[in-house]
């Protein structure tokens, strides 16, 4: 990826750095020794790693352990997810989706409302993220929060509701879902610190070696630190 666009056809490398190359395939014969493990693989390409300039990384690190419902391509489908997780869950402790996901990528194409998690349990409360500017609750989820039909609005936040007033479950932006956040049990710093080392070893696979974290909250640097 440098200007010259050189391809080098070998390279060495020691102790995780790259100590030589050369355009040659035989170029660094004369660098081979009795320690040196030689891999002949003509059809593998090797790229620097990519550096992410805007990627919430510590988000990926909380969503490792939860539902997958990036894997779902119907709202059948999304629903099942749910549902097998329920079955291994205690009734009445929260379950939580990742935030890994998009309705675009959804047969039906839209979100999904409260009527959906609902479908898949109705004795867990359960926290649908999508990103980080909404959620999707459902309906004992709602009433353990205590939004109903006569909440307003608040300031900066939106309750989105069925024709009739009710709200339908998804809640736009942080005053909106914050009473919600607010019950769920927080990950241990423990679980943190492992959910980001997952996070790293995923990434790292996808060939993205460095990345700059936009928004770490005062007390997920300790994460950082600690990893």
């Amino acid at each position: 990826m440098a200007q010259d666009r050189a391809v080098y056809q070998a390279i060495a490398i020691r102790d995780g750095w790259i100590v030589a190359v050369s355009p040659d395939p035989h170029g660094l014969d004369g660098v081979i020794d009795a320690d040196t493990h030689v891999l002949d693989a003509p059809d593998l390409t090797i790229l620097p790693a990519f550096e992410d300039t805007h990627n919430h990384l510590m988000f990926a690190a909380q969503n490792i352990g939860l539902v997958p419902v990036d894997r779902a391509h119907t709202l059948a489908e999304f629903v099942d997810l749910i549902r097998q997780r329920a079955l291994q869950t205690p009734p009445g402790s929260w379950i939580q989706t990742s935030a890994a996901w998009h309705e675009v990528n959804l047969a039906e194409g839209c979100l999904p409302t409260a009527l959906e998690p609902d479908e898949a349990t109705r004795e867990h409360p359960v926290l649908v993220r999508r990103g980080g500017h909404l959620v999707i609750a459902n309906s004992l989820a709602l009433t353990r929060c205590g939004i109903t039909r006569e909440t307003p609005d608040p300031p900066g936040g939106t309750i989105v509701r069925f024709p009739d007033g009710t709200p339908n479950g998804v809640l736009i932006e942080p005053p909106a879902y914050a009473p919600v956040i607010a019950l769920v049990p927080a990950m241990t710093p423990e679980q943190m610190v492992e959910g980001l080392r997952l996070a790293c070893r995923e990434y790292n696979a996808y060939g993205i070696g460095a990345v700059r974290d936009p928004w770490v909250a005062r007390e997920q640097v300790s994460v950082y630190q600690a990893l």
